[in-house]
This record gives C-alpha cells, structure tokens and sequence, in this order.
C-alpha cells in the first residue's frame, strides 16, 4: 500500500510531527510511505475562481500543490497529522485541504484515511470541531476511516513522546 502522510505542523518536530513519526516508522515496515511535511511547501489558500472545474482542471495558481496533487494521485491511504489551533487543525493542513476541492480528486485512488491531531487542553471538545470535519470527510468521499488519535494535554514540544499515544499510532500501522 501506498501512504502518504501530510503533516501540518508549522513546528519541525513538534508533537503531531513525532506521533505521525511513530505511525511512519511501523508503516514504513510494510508499505511504502511518503512524507509531505506542509510547513515546506509554498501553499496558497484557495481563491474560489474555479478554474480548476474547467477542463483540464488544474489550478490557476502556480505552486506547490501541483507536487502534492501528484504524490495524492499515487496514495492507497491518506493520514493527516496537526496540532489543533484554535479548535480546528492548522492553516497549513486546512489550506493544503481547501484546494482538494478540485475534479483532480477524482484521479485519487484514495480509500483509507487517518487522522492525528495534538492539543495542548484537556477540555473534551477542543478536539471535536477538527474531528467532525474529518469525519464529514471521510463520509462524503466514501473512505475507510483506519482511526483518530486526538493526543491532548501535550503542550510543549515532545511531550507526546512520554505519553501512550505514540503506542497507539504504532499499534494503528502494525494493523495495515
């Protein structure tokens, strides 16, 4: 299987970086994976002009998404790792998402899908906005939903080391 992880950490190996490491490095025992760390790519949010609707569907901005779009075209499996920010996941992660709204999704073969998400709060529902997008995600493309890790309480950076989240991820690839 062919997996490629998008991460949404602005932050080099912050705690949503270590925890989608840890799922990458059981992963990577069996299936071949492809790392996109967001963070490193020149992104521009959606403009909703809609050119991408017109054949031959491709974007009118010129950025890196096009190499996103190619590594998405060869993916059997998705998994989006981010920090949540203000309930929801990062910008990074959101835009890279917003500009998959494109007829281009339609070359993906795509069919499961995961989803880590770390927070600084304990409070129950700082993860649940973030989770329901995913969640309505998964259901209107019709993919397999392999797990949600919502990592709370990791506040500074590697704190999620120590904490059995990082068990869970590894556990969710040995499961592939």
């Amino acid at each position: 299987m062919n997996i490629t992880i998008l991460l949404g950490s602005p932050r080099t190996q912050g705690n949503s970086d270590l925890l989608a490491n840890a799922f990458v490095a059981e992963a990577a025992k069996k299936h071949e994976v492809h790392t996109i760390a967001l963070r490193d790519y020149n992104i521009h949010p959606c403009m909703g002009c809609n050119a991408c609707m017109q054949a031959p569907h491709l974007c009118a901005q010129h950025d890196d998404m096009t190499i996103i779009y190619s590594l998405l075209q060869q993916a059997d499996m998705l998994v989006m790792a981010s920090p949540v920010y203000f309930y929801n996941v990062s910008a990074q992660l959101k835009t890279c998402l917003d500009r998959l709204h494109t007829p281009l999704r339609n070359s993906f073969h795509i069919q499961k899908t995961a989803l880590f998400l770390t927070a600084a709060s304990l409070k129950e529902h700082v993860c649940q906005p973030a989770i329901l997008q995913y969640q309505l995600l998964v259901n209107n493309f019709n993919l397999q939903n392999i797990g949600i890790i919502a990592a709370q309480g990791v506040k500074n950076p590697g704190e999620v080391l120590h904490t059995a989240y990082m068990e869970k991820a590894r556990q969710m690839a040995q499961k592939l």
